[in-house]
């Protein structure tokens, strides 16, 4: 929504509004995500140790780290949503 050039955001959008359906994707997401970053440290491991494949499993582990923490993240809004009659949060 557009007044007088300023644009308006609402807060109900999609972007802060989860309901379970949405939570579940979002986790599915996060445990694919997961599981291609382990297959990938996996690989790593069996190459020959270098400086580059160091950088490459400190990077694929940074990532994990922020996975965890997102599905973590996840786990509460799931909480908060299955508390609710209406299954839907704005988080």
């Amino acid at each position: 929504m557009a007044i007088d050039g300023s644009n308006f955001k609402a807060v109900n959008n999609r972007d802060k509004n989860f309901a379970k359906a949405e939570v579940e994707r979002r986790a599915r997401n996060c445990n694919s995500t997961s599981r291609a970053i382990w297959r990938g440290l996996d690989t790593v491991d069996r190459w020959e140790p270098s400086e580059a494949i160091e950088l490459k499993k400190t990077h694929l582990k940074e990532k994990l780290t922020k996975l965890k923490s997102e599905m973590a993240k996840l786990h509460a809004m799931e909480k908060q949503v299955l508390a609710v009659p209406d299954q839907q949060t704005i988080w």
